[in-house]
């Protein structure tokens, strides 16, 4: 591991609002630079001479819907890969907030999460990727709201005796601009159960779960371990950096990108959201006992829980970009 030493020697700017850059080698005896970008205001970064650059960037969460059978936000969408060409010039790096929860209470589904993307001098977005879709909202006796598409797609609805569609996955097309060699990686939300259990929000690495009961019930789709072409492992690594510090921790593996938990209609458990900083869903409990769903994780594009009506709604978590430079 090499000493952190600032931009002073990369031959780049010191961009505004960088949160941390950092040597290091990797297995293989190659050195790096890594560096991230963490705040929704809009930074430049400027870039001396031509370079190749690897990359992740991770649209806002969403947050989930509202009602006794709430769909949990989706993540936002995962958009990496490895020798993405760049010339010189300034850029303009934006990261995705995550959906606001939603107050009061409300006929409508969560709110998408935002953009995460990189744009040229010249106003050209040169990468993106899109926010997450919202929860399925089930608060009203006329109208639900399906979960909605998004980087990962929102949840489900559950009422009654009667459920609701999942968000799809959006991994094309849309507001994305992948560039060669990069993928985007999302899932579909969960269906909507009856008897008001809301479907989980999809995770970069898995679908959320359909609504229900018990079990894996409702619970909100795994995120993702794997970035910019490396394994599981050398990703931790690379994310666990003390200037990078990125992700959430499961079992010494970090991932990102987490769908949201469904609500929960009376079993007095919130559903878990995914691995990846995804937010639990609240629950409407017998003898009125409540518990408000959580928020995505900020700075990992998880998406927030769905909550129960009148309150205990939750957003979504906002992006990231990392950015990693080779240097030999």
């Amino acid at each position: 591991m090499l000493a952190s030493k600032g931009f002073a020697d990369t031959g780049f700017i010191t961009p505004t609002g960088q949160a941390g850059g950092e040597y290091y080698v990797d297995s293989t005896g190659n050195r790096f630079f890594v560096c991230k970008f963490t705040s929704t205001t809009d930074h430049s970064f400027t870039i001396r001479h031509h370079t190749f650059v690897d990359y992740l960037l991770i649209g806002g969460g969403a947050s989930g819907g509202t009602g006794s059978g709430a769909g949990g936000g989706g993540a936002g969408g995962f958009l990496t890969g490895a020798g993405f060409s760049l010339d010189a010039g300034v850029f303009t790096m934006t990261v995705g907030a995550g959906g606001a929860a939603q107050t009061g209470d409300t006929d409508s589904n969560g709110n998408p999460g935002g953009i995460t993307k990189i744009t040229n001098s010249g106003g050209t977005v040169v990468a993106a990727v899109q926010g997450g879709g919202s929860g399925g909202n089930e608060n009203t006796t006329s109208t639900y709201e399906d979960g909605k598409p998004g980087g990962s797609g929102g949840g489900g609805w559950g009422h009654n005796s009667s459920a609701g569609s999942a968000g799809a996955a959006v991994t094309s097309g849309g507001n994305n601009v992948i560039p060669t060699g990069g993928a985007i990686s999302a899932s579909n939300g969960g269906a909507g159960g009856s008897s008001y259990y809301g479907g989980g929000g999809g995770g970069a690495g898995a679908v959320g779960y359909a609504g229900g009961t018990s079990g894996t019930a409702s619970v909100g789709g795994a995120g993702k371990a794997d970035i910019m072409g490396l394994n599981a492992a050398n990703s931790t690594i690379l994310l666990a950096l003390s200037s990078i510090n990125a992700g959430v921790d499961s079992s010494g593996t970090r991932y990102l990108a987490g769908g949201g938990g469904g609500h929960s209609q009376t079993t007095n458990r919130n559903p878990a959201g995914g691995v990846g900083g995804g937010g639990a869903g609240g629950y409407f409990g017998s003898a009125g006992s409540n518990n408000s769903a959580t928020a995505g994780t900020a700075n990992t594009g998880g998406g927030g829980g769905g909550g129960y009506q009148q309150g205990g709604m939750a957003g979504g978590g906002s992006g990231i970009i990392i950015l990693r430079f080779r240097l030999n």
